[in-house]
């Protein structure tokens, strides 16, 4: 499979489309490519037997795609968590490099780099690793931006998006840490929270991009 199909089918499986359909628009957004050349490569993908294709309604995996779907992603999430825990990568450095990485290794490589790592569950930015059989644990959905004020979170997944990452990083906004909805200001949607009696103020688009766990 070539490079550009195997990110075809690695994007279809994080938007989830072993599940359900996934519109064109958000294959070319996340891809930065044009419609017409999603449309395309869908076209070239149900042909092969990787997908299925319904005209506004979106595409879905097959069986066969979503194995393949679900080992990409695992080469591609293994990958940056070697950066970031072994190479001291920052969380939105790692996503390019792994982008070239994931392409080279046999599977036996990709185990044994796994194996390695200790078997992780997460990657940096909290996506769920599949594993060798193509089961992967639960992701957080919840965005911050479904909370009210008072409820109490942790977060548990970012979208991996560079400048979203880079902007949580300047508000040293970690995973996995307690926070609590201080205010939502009503002109934009703002979300202040707290954490140890220090705020901090998030963006709309970031509330929409950071998935929270209610304690």
């Amino acid at each position: 499979m070539s490079k550009s199909r195997e990110d075809y089918m690695k994007v279809i499986f994080e938007f989830g489309g072993q599940a359900e359909r996934v519109g064109n628009k958000a294959i070319s957004e996340a891809l930065n490519i044009s419609a017409a050349s999603v449309t395309e490569m869908i076209s070239k993908l149900q042909d092969e037997g990787w997908v299925t294709y319904i005209p506004y309604q979106g595409v879905q995996l097959t069986e066969e795609g979503t194995k393949m779907g679900a080992s990409l992603v695992r080469r591609h999430r293994i990958w940056e968590m070697f950066l970031y825990e072994k190479l001291g990568y920052n969380w939105d450095q790692v996503h390019e490099e792994a982008e070239q990485l994931e392409h080279a290794g046999s599977e036996l490589f990709v185990d044994s780099l796994d194996a390695f790592l200790g078997n992780p569950t997460y990657c940096p930015h909290g996506g769920a690793i599949p594993n060798k059989d193509g089961e992967a644990a639960p992701e957080a959905t919840t965005p911050l931006a479904d909370l009210a004020v008072g409820d109490k979170f942790k977060i548990k997944r970012v979208t991996d998006d560079r400048d979203l990452l880079t902007y949580l990083d300047k508000l040293e906004i970690k995973l996995d840490k307690k926070y609590t909805v201080e205010e939502i200001e009503n002109f934009d949607n703002s979300y202040t929270i707290a954490r140890k009696g220090e705020t901090v103020v998030l963006n709309p688009k970031a509330t929409v991009n950071v998935f929270v766990e209610k304690d």
